[in-house]
């Protein structure tokens, strides 16, 4: 009788320690496609920055953010881009980091809401939604938007990050 009870407090356990692995196990396979994510993304950055005619503009922090920096690379096509932000506050609730195009009349383009990660970092594939090309806007902003106001058509509130583009 003991060894029939010691031998079912082991397979409990052994039981207890297969669903913690399994667990852990599918942790690692999540984390895993997230840095494999991460690295295709990077990999694209990389890419386009060594492509011919890529052009490159400078994102400086605005008031509310003045340590914040980044920059925005967009491909001699117009067709595509990258941000890259930096130095940026993660943001609670429900808001978001909202990127803009902006044309020389003041016309805004939405290109896309992201969050950034703990060290304040983050990438973001912007496409241009309307004509299908960038190479008429003349300026990228990021501003902070809220659940009412992240699919309006201009920014509610002032940019965090700014730059012209040439």
């Amino acid at each position: 009788m003991a060894a029939a009870a010691v031998a079912l407090v082991l397979v409990g356990g052994i039981l207890a320690l297969q669903l913690v692995l399994m667990s852990t196990l599918g942790d690692l396979r999540s984390e895993n496609d997230a840095m494999a994510e991460s690295l295709q993304l990077q990999r694209a950055v990389v890419y386009m920055a060594a492509a011919p005619g890529t052009s490159v503009a400078t994102l400086k922090g605005q008031a509310t953010k003045p340590d914040a920096y980044g920059m925005f690379m967009r491909s001699a096509t117009g067709r595509n881009g990258y941000l890259m932000a930096a130095n940026m506050t993660p943001l609670s609730g429900d808001q978001v980091y909202k990127a803009w195009l902006i044309d020389s009349s003041g016309t805004t383009e939405g290109t896309g809401t992201f969050d950034v990660d703990p060290t304040g970092w983050a990438v973001l594939q912007v496409r241009p939604k309307s004509d299908g090309d960038m190479l008429h806007y003349s300026a990228f902003a990021v501003s902070v938007e809220g659940p009412s106001t992240v699919n309006a058509t201009k920014p509610s509130t002032d940019p965090v990050l700014l730059g012209a583009l040439q």
